[in-house]
């Protein structure tokens, strides 16, 4: 892998995890605001209708990831001709997709809002104005996803991450001003985040025409290459319809069995979870166009060097910031928010367990993308995650608690990952032993030690609260860098670090 590469990966990196820590900090204080603002029930309320259209949108998630294959694909090719075919196809694409997803979510949403969803009848009229402004939210979403794509497929984070923090603050403006309404604050809420949604899926549209030459429209489209992202996308449907079914599919069975409070709690957990997940997806996403560049250019051994190696470093990022929160959940949802919901704390607890199996699974499904070859892993895999959503409405129905979920979650995801990894060598010609030896084995050895430590600790000391949980974080971070370089990296690795670290120490002498 060639240090050009090297540095535009680092580089991306930073400028992503800088977006992210701001993002996440601001995105923190607005959901204290808008929980103050709204209410438990309301929180609840927009949780569940806003979620049951995200859910009806796991086509767009698919032509997404298509759109992005391609336009990444052809980059790596150099072929400017076919980039612009390409991204008038998924335009064609995902605008005839935008207007199907919207009538599909009208007729069902409309039928779970008025006959299955469980809350306040007197909330009704909010419910339908926050179902409605989530659904126009959703088509701009939608039609934004070419000109988002072409962003990240020419790997401008820079531009990415303004765009993506003027949203966070957009959204911290629309919590204050929640405040000082006198009005129905679900329905105001609904109206100003539609509005916002709107003006930021523009902003994607404006940079893309501006910067890049195969933004636009060719008449010339060719059939075979819009049948063949639709298919790649039909394939991708299955992996992703496993995700939103599980996801959101649960807050609605959640809602059925417990109430809009659980979901509120749900909700919470969830906005955690994505922060974590966002942590080392900001690497992730620095590295996946690099991943299936090296892949159309032929370079398949520094694509599976980059795969192994972001798998581990984004479980390891993941990992760094998730030990102090997993421990101190607690300490850290009574400081985020004044009344803190049922379940809450344990819902926290078991997300963080999740995500990271999440975080060694995504640079596989990035590099068996770049192959296009995806029916057979859609089909293993998806149909290992849809058992998510059955399985847990068994246990439901038996009399579990809310939190048999996320064990259910935990127990199918571990199992997926299996399969990965055995997929994964057969199709890219990568040993198992060198995924165990250099990326597994390391991660078995290092995470229990630095989990179960700082938990040991915690039972020790009797301090306040905030002294408490800085100890812990500083602690956690301590044993977490000297296990990580210690253990986590290999020889080659350490190597690599301290000539990294000199160089840049040589610099500022």
């Amino acid at each position: 892998m060639g240090s050009t590469n090297n540095k535009v990966i680092a580089k991306n990196t930073i400028v992503l995890y800088l977006r992210m820590i701001i993002s996440m900090l601001i995105s923190f204080y607005t959901s204290r605001l808008i929980l103050k603002s709204l209410g438990v029930v309301d929180f609840g309320i927009y949780n569940v209708v806003s979620g049951f259209v995200v859910m009806l949108s796991f086509l767009n998630l698919s032509l997404s990831n298509s759109t992005q294959r391609y336009l990444i694909y052809y980059l790596g090719k150099g072929n400017l001709n076919k980039l612009k075919e390409v991204f008038s196809a998924s335009l064609l694409i995902h605008s005839i997709f935008a207007l199907v997803i919207v009538v599909v979510c009208e007729c069902a949403g409309l039928w779970y809002i008025h006959m299955v969803m469980v809350f306040p009848i007197e909330r009704m009229g909010a419910a339908l104005v926050a179902f409605h402004c989530s659904i126009v939210s959703l088509f701009f979403v939608i039609i934004a996803v070419p000109f988002y794509a072409d962003i990240i497929a020419h790997e401008k984070m820079g531009a990415y991450a303004a765009i993506t923090l003027i949203d966070a603050v957009l959204r911290l403006g629309i919590a204050i001003a929640l405040k000082f309404s006198q009005n129905d604050r679900l329905v105001i809420y609904a109206i100003l985040l539609m509005v916002s949604q709107i003006s930021i899926q523009l902003s994607y549209g404006y940079y893309s025409k501006t910067h890049f030459n195969e933004v636009g429209f060719v008449k010339q489209i060719g059939l075979k290459l819009i049948k063949e992202m639709l298919a790649f996308s039909g394939w991708t449907i299955i992996g992703n319809l496993a995700f939103i079914l599980y996801s959101q599919g649960t807050n609605m069975i959640l809602n059925v069995f417990f109430g809009p409070i659980v979901n509120t709690a749900r909700g919470l957990a969830a906005q955690v979870q994505g922060s974590l997940i966002q942590f080392c997806s900001s690497f992730q996403t620095a590295v996946n166009p690099q991943i299936i560049k090296q892949y159309a250019s032929d370079d398949l051994l520094s694509m599976n060097i980059l795969v192994l190696r972001s798998s581990k470093i984004s479980f390891f990022l993941l990992y760094f910031i998730s030990i102090p929160i997993f421990v101190e959940a607690d300490s850290l949802m009574a400081l985020w928010l004044e009344e803190v919901p049922p379940y809450l704390v344990g819902f926290v607890r078991l997300s963080v367990l999740v995500s990271f199996i999440t975080a060694l699974a995504n640079p596989f499904a990035t590099a068996i993308s770049a192959t296009g070859i995806i029916k057979k892993y859609q089909l293993i895999i998806g149909g290992i995650l849809l058992l998510n959503l059955p399985v847990s409405l068994l246990f439901l129905y038996l009399g579990f608690s809310p939190y048999c979920v996320y064990f259910i979650q935990l127990a199918i995801e571990i199992f997926a990952i299996i399969v990965r990894i055995i997929f994964f060598s057969s199709q890219i010609s990568i040993k198992i032993f060198d995924y165990l030896s250099q990326v597994l084995l390391r991660i078995v050895i290092t995470l229990p030690i630095c989990l179960f430590i700082p938990l040991w600790l915690k039972k020790q000391l009797c301090l306040n609260m905030i002294v408490e949980l800085i100890t812990i974080t500083i602690f956690s971070w301590f044993i977490s860098v000297i296990f990580i370089y210690c253990v986590g990296m290999t020889c080659e690795e350490r190597i690599s670090l301290k000539s990294i670290v000199k160089t840049k120490l040589t610099k500022f002498k």
